[in-house]
């Protein structure tokens, strides 16, 4: 059962709610004539989109809304045999100031005006291009049509689709048309056209047919391209797992590392084997050991004597230096006594601290 709207306004009069109620009881028994199926399915179960609304306050979606209208009557024929069960349709869609309009129209039969466009669908149509579309249509798809440029990453089809949307509004011949859908190509398109052997087509349909293959053939290679990459890089991919190398740019660090995994493991299976003199850490040179038996006891520290010439001269009990005390001594290395025990200062300030009394 078709579905009614409210129509009311709180300044609607009484007559004018039960005609519009009238005029929707009418669409409403049209519909059902005949136990016809219901309006947004036809006979054979096929689905018609019903029609997006419309304001009025849109004039360039006005050829998009009366599209709409007329796919859900060519899908619901049975049902849209007569012009008034189209125009009580299309009303039904219709918001704001369009709205208003019409239901001006409608009150005006209460004073004996008859409106033509209530009954015939053509003259509901110039109705609402004349209060409602475009102001100078044919302008603007000339302008539209002038301006029109395909973007490179599209492809001819959408290109196509507005320029014959804009084209079929005007009557322009077809050596204008073709110059102008030339001019609208990109340059992908336009050098082979310019070099073709059979020279420039100077037809629109000549230069469509040949715009549309150019455009094909350059989307199948492109796709040849693609595919021909991936076959690649899969190749890589492949060569690089089976020489267990990784396929990026950090392969010579993971070489690296496999090389020097490998040679731990060779030094591990052979210990006789030596490593190359680049490759061995080098030794440090040994410090020649002096005999401090006569200025060491047997504990390892400095002998009572020895202690005492510290003493006497001012000298470091660790360096045996002259300018400095034990506690901030620069110089602290252990040395070996005769017996292997730690002492507390190097033979060379040792010796020196022996020397400098006898100077005296």
């Amino acid at each position: 059962m078709f579905s009614t709207r409210s129509w009311s306004k709180p300044c609607r009069s009484d007559n004018t709610n039960e005609q519009l109620a009238e005029v929707l009881d009418r669409l409403a028994n049209t519909l059902n004539t005949n136990q016809t199926p219901a309006p947004n399915t036809n006979s054979r179960g096929t689905k018609a989109r019903i029609p997006d609304t419309f304001s009025g306050t849109e004039p360039d979606k006005l050829n998009n809304f009366l599209f709409q209208c007329r796919l859900y009557f060519c899908t619901n024929p049975a049902q849209f045999d007569m012009d008034i069960a189209k125009i009580n349709f299309a009303m039904t869609y219709l918001t704001g100031v369009a709205q208003d309009w019409f239901e001006v129209g409608l009150n005006q039969e209460d004073q004996g005006i008859l409106q033509e466009w209530l009954s015939n669908w053509n003259l509901f149509v110039d109705e609402l291009r004349r209060h409602f579309g475009l102001s100078d249509p044919v302008g603007k798809a000339a302008n539209m049509l002038d301006n029109l440029r395909m973007k490179p990453g599209d492809k001819i089809s959408t290109y196509n689709v507005d320029f014959m949307c804009y084209a079929s509004q005007l009557g322009w011949g077809n050596s204008v048309l073709c110059h102008c859908y030339y001019q609208g190509l990109p340059n992908r398109i336009q050098d082979p056209i310019f070099t073709w052997e059979q020279g420039k087509p100077t037809s629109f349909q000549d230069m469509y047919a040949l715009a549309m293959t150019i455009d094909h053939r350059y989307w199948e290679r492109d796709h040849e391209r693609h595919c021909a990459r991936q076959v690649e890089k899969e190749a890589l991919e492949s060569h690089s797992q089976k020489q267990g190398k990784a396929p990026t740019s950090g392969s010579g660090t993971a070489s690296q590392s496999k090389a020097n995994q490998s040679l731990v493991a060779s030094s591990a299976n052979n210990p006789s084997s030596k490593p190359s003199p680049s490759s061995a850490p080098k030794k440090q040179p040994n410090t020649p050991r002096v005999d401090l038996s006569s200025k060491l006891a047997s504990n390892g520290k400095l002998t009572s004597d020895e202690r005492k010439k510290c003493l006497e001269n001012n000298l470091c009990l660790y360096c045996g230096a002259g300018d400095h005390k034990l506690d901030s001594c620069p110089k602290k290395q252990t040395i070996v006594s005769p017996k292997g025990c730690s002492a507390s200062a190097t033979a060379d300030t040792l010796a020196a601290a022996s020397e400098k009394p006898s100077e005296k």
